[in-house]
């Protein structure tokens, strides 16, 4: 599932923000106070940035990259600014038999063929593991197209907006 946290700012002096609690994977960091997105980069370009502490080298983030749970910006933000976090949400862990998941009930049939799948191949029992795996392949390729035409609309709504995605997306 696709979400978006608002509430980060930048903290002047402070290289890093905290990645959303439920994030599973970060998408996008946009600049909200002055409306652009930030470039994703590599933790070892990152690392081998020099003067990251110093205040001349402050300013306005233009680049990100994620490492555990912060997410760090260079270059340092020399103000407090507001930044959206797109990112792709953690299921929830299911701890007691009233707990429901994440995801559709459409998906009941395919999570019920996987465990006799499991079961089969554990048991040894190679006939029907055969048989339940092409069943479980015709579950799942009834819902991908499902899915895929919810994913296409659904970027309409979740997704950074498609002018921040063309060749100048990102500031000099």
């Amino acid at each position: 599932m696709e979400a978006v946290d608002t509430s980060q700012s930048t903290t002047a002096g402070t290289a890093y923000v905290s990645v959303p609690s439920t994030a599973l994977i970060i998408r996008d960091v946009f600049h909200y106070t002055d409306d652009y997105m930030l470039r994703p980069i590599g933790w070892a370009e990152y690392v081998e940035r020099t003067g990251k502490a110093t205040t001349a080298s402050r300013g306005a983030p233009t680049e990100w990259v994620r490492s555990g749970s912060y997410i760090y910006l260079s270059p340092t933000p020399d103000a407090t600014d507001s930044l959206y976090i797109y990112y792709r949400k953690r299921p929830t862990l299911l701890s007691s038999g009233t707990d429901v998941t994440a995801i559709g009930a459409e998906w009941d049939e395919v999570i019920v063929r996987m465990a006799a799948c499991q079961s089969f191949l554990q048991l040894g029992m190679g006939d029907r593991l055969k048989v339940e795996k092409e069943e479980l392949n015709d579950a799942i390729g009834g819902l991908l197209g499902i899915y895929n035409q919810e994913f296409r609309h659904s970027n309409k709504y979740m997704g950074v907006d498609p002018a921040y995605r063309g060749g100048n997306e990102y500031p000099s």
